[in-house]
Formats: C-alpha cells, structure tokens, sequence
C-alpha cells in the first residue's frame, strides 16, 4: 500500500488506521492523492502518517494514565501497597503534558494561520466592494439630493398656486361687490327700474359669477392633481428605498453563505447587480410624466417579486446540509 520506507511508522498503528489514512489522502476533497503515487515516496505522505501516528500516541497515553490514575486511586490493604509505583506514574504524566501541549501549540498555530487567512480574505472583500460600488453609490447620492431639490420646487409651485387662487378669489369677491354697489346706487337714483338694465346687469353678473366658477374649479382641479402626484411619488420613493434596504440584507446574506457553491454565489450576485441597476433607473424616472407612474409601479411590483425570489433562493442554500468534505 504504502512504500517501504514508511514500514517503521505503518508497523506503529493499526490495520485500520493505515486502511483509513490510505482512504482518506485517495478520497481527499481539496486535493486528493492519485492512486499510482499512494505506493510511492511523498513528503505529503510521510507527514499525514506521522501526524496520525502522533494521534494514536497521544490517545494511548491518555489511555495508560487514567489506567495508572485508577490503579493508584484504588483501595488497596498494606501489603499489596507499593511505593515505588508512583515513579513511573509521574513520569507517564509528564511525557501525556508534553505531548498536549505540542499538541495544543500545534492548533494554536493553525488558528492562528486561519484567522490570518481570513482578515486578508475580509480586506480583498471590502476593496472589491468599494471598487465594484462607490460610484453607484455616489450616483444614487446625487440622484436622491437631485429629486429632494425637484421636491421642494414643487412644493414652492403649489404654494404658489395657492397664493395665486386666494388672490383670484379676492378679486372676485371685490368685483362682486362692486357690482352690488353699482346696482344699489342705481335703485338709489333711478326710483322706477328699468328692466333692460336690470337685465343687462344681472346677465353681467351672471357671467362673472361663471367665469370665476370655472375659474376656481381649474385652479382646485390642478391643485388636487398636484397633491395626488406629490402623494404618490413619496409613497414611490419610500418603497424604492425600503428595496434598497432589502437588497442590501440580501447582499449581507449572500457574504455570509456556507453551504453554497461558487457558481451560486455568483449567479446571486449577477441577480443582485441586475436588481441594482433597474432600481437605479426606476429612481430616475420617478419624477419624469404623470403617464409614467403607473410604469414605475409595475416595475417596483416586478422588483419586489424578484427580490422576494432571491430571498427564497438563499433560505434554500442556507437551509441545505453541510457535505463532508
């Protein structure tokens, strides 16, 4: 099985060992040993049969010590009670201390390189991040202070407006009292009434009273749509920005996936990114035609589908077992 070379350490362990240490460098996940180099001479090889020897050491010395341990522990009558026993027991301990705390320098050593491994994995990862999305982080910034700005002209316009329609209904109310006025003064003067006039006043006012009816129903009407519009573009970006905020979870999740492989991870990330971008011009179209809120509409229910398809999909990894490497 293995070369002859290593018959001193093989002779050391088990049949079992040997036959599980063969099955474990032939079937090894990350980098598994070839069948026509098991029988030949490999430091890889040497170094896993001296570590599992070591191994099997070290469990058979814990073995003879709880074994000393109770052999020492138990009652005994005088004169079967042997004092020199106690050497070898104390000798036995200190060679089963040595052996862990090699043992334990050895995983500390491998924790160490681990944690090392993923300080500079997280470094790469927060570059990637801040190379793959500062600026479209930056063009979201602009575009969010951009449609404040548009925001607040509106709502200066419709304050306007409203300004401009109080203006327009005082107007109307002086023009209708001078016409009061002027009829009063008429009945003053003239004693007998005139029925042309009369009626020729009363149609004025009547008009007028129509004019400024329609007037003030186009100035409520506008109004009212531009309170409808503001109402429903603030609605749209809250929502907008509460699936920033899910994308982002989902972006976290992603990061922290054990159990998915490279081709999902990316196939999510493209989905992500994907997502991204079409939320990213549904912002800019926001505050574009009225005829154009109902697409936007359809379009932040399309997104909300798919981000709640994407959260499925990790829920599914997550929740996946872990394989044996």
């Amino acid at each position: 099985m293995f070369h002859s070379d290593y018959k001193h350490i093989i002779n050391r362990l088990p049949e079992s060992l040997v036959k599980r240490a063969c099955e474990r460098l032939l079937h090894h996940s990350k980098d598994p040993v070839p069948l026509e180099s098991i029988s030949r001479k490999s430091e890889r090889i040497e170094s896993y049969l001296r570590h599992t020897l070591e191994v099997y050491e070290n469990s058979l010395n814990k073995k003879h010590k709880s074994m000393a341990q109770e052999k020492l522990l138990r009652p005994r009558s005088w004169p079967e009670c042997n004092v020199f026993l106690a050497t070898p027991a104390i000798y036995v301990t200190n060679n089963v201390t040595q052996i862990i705390n090699i043992t334990c320098d050895h995983e500390e050593e491998n924790n160490r390189q681990v944690m090392n491994e993923l300080k500079i994995f997280c470094q790469h990862f927060l570059d990637y991040n801040k190379r793959t999305f500062e600026k479209f982080m930056q063009d979201i910034e602009r575009e969010y202070r951009e449609r404040i700005s548009t925001n607040k002209k509106l709502r200066c316009e419709n304050e306007d407006l409203k300004m401009q329609l109080q203006e327009a209904e005082k107007k109307l109310a002086s023009m209708n009292s001078s016409i009061f006025l002027y009829n009063h003064e008429k009945r003053m003067v003239f004693w007998r009434p005139h029925p042309k006039q009369r009626r020729t006043c009363e149609e004025y006012k009547a008009e007028l009273e129509e004019e400024n009816y329609h007037l003030h129903s186009e100035l409520q009407t506008e109004v009212d749509t531009n309170h409808q519009n503001e109402r429903r573009i603030n609605q749209l970006e809250q929502d907008y920005s509460q699936c920033e905020q899910e994308i982002q979870v989902l972006n976290r999740e992603i990061e922290r996936l054990e159990n998915a492989s490279k081709e999902e991870i990316v196939e999510l990330k493209s989905e992500i990114s994907n997502l991204k971008s079409q939320l990213y011009q549904a912002k800019k179209d926001v505050r574009d035609k009225e005829k154009v809120i109902t697409d936007l509409e359809k379009r932040l229910e399309e997104s909300e589908e798919q981000v709640d398809r994407l959260r499925y999909w990790i829920r599914a990894i997550s929740s996946r077992k872990n394989t044996p490497e």
